[in-house]
């Protein structure tokens, strides 16, 4: 099982690539971090050239790469289709087909929201097949949000069933948020369809991508339907930078790290 971190914009173009890569594998003396999980501003050109530098680093470092997908729902499909061939990119410095985690659509009710997703999704699926892109496309669940009921673990279930062909990330801090630590009642005939899974906490103000500083989302729990399902594949650390613990990257490096090893001693 691999550990992954999650990395986007705020930290991104601070450092040469070089330096971003040296400074955490310079700090992770245990080598316990095996990847990154990546969200890319895909208006940002600037930015689109520094990620792939930094894949091509990762690569050569052996490092895991996965992609966090820009909004693809409420855009044309011709913008769609210049961000797969971006991801592909990436994809083909790996020589590998790699992860791409989708939102679902947030409309004015779920229903709504599940037939606009399926809607991009099918599109999405098309374009990968017919121009032969290395992407594996995932689904995520997410949680109430400022009022908005947000397609959960169990809508999503319902869209690959009706799609077949793609499987999920799932954000076990989602679920907490919206149910609790117990997963007894997720059916385990769904756990083959769990592609990757992101961990995090919720503060005692109900805001979520926190390391396990609140004990709110409950490793033990996660660690116990983790053996469960047999899951085996990577797991993203999905938190906010700002919200580790030290004032500069490299303390956060540090505290990231520290939150992996603890983690690690469970499962």
């Amino acid at each position: 099982m691999n550990f992954l971190i999650s990395l986007n914009s705020k930290i991104f173009l601070k450092y040469d690539t070089k330096q971003l890569m040296n400074t955490i594998t310079s700090l992770d003396v245990n080598k316990v971090i095996k990847g990154i999980e990546i969200y890319i501003d895909m208006t940002n050109e600037e930015e689109k050239e520094y990620c792939l530098s930094l894949s091509r680093i990762m690569k050569n470092n052996n490092w895991i790469i996965q992609l966090h997908s820009a909004d693809m729902q409420n855009i044309e499909k011709e913008t769609i289709e210049r961000y797969l061939q971006y991801y592909n990119q990436i994809a083909l410095i790996y020589g590998e087909k790699i992860k791409l985690t989708l939102h679902p659509a947030t409309e004015g009710s779920r229903y709504e929201s599940i037939i606009k997703t399926i809607e991009t999704v099918k599109h999405i699926n098309k374009y990968i097949e017919r121009n032969k892109l290395d992407i594996e496309l995932l689904i995520e669940n997410l949680n109430e949000h400022n009022g908005m009921l947000r397609c959960n673990i169990y809508q999503v279930y319902e869209m690959v069933d009706s799609l077949k062909t793609n499987g999920v990330t799932f954000d076990m801090g989602h679920y907490v948020y919206d149910y609790s630590n117990d997963y007894t009642n997720l059916d385990n005939e769904h756990a083959d369809k769990i592609r990757n899974i992101h961990i995090h906490d919720i503060d005692n103000n109900r805001d979520d991508h926190h390391p396990f500083y609140y004990n709110n989302v409950k490793i033990q729990e996660i660690v116990k339907y983790i053996n469960e399902i047999n899951y085996k594949e990577n797991i993203v650390l999905e938190y906010g930078l700002e919200y580790l613990e030290g004032e500069t990257f490299e303390d956060k490096i540090t505290e990231y790290i520290k939150q992996i090893e603890y983690v690690k001693r469970d499962i």
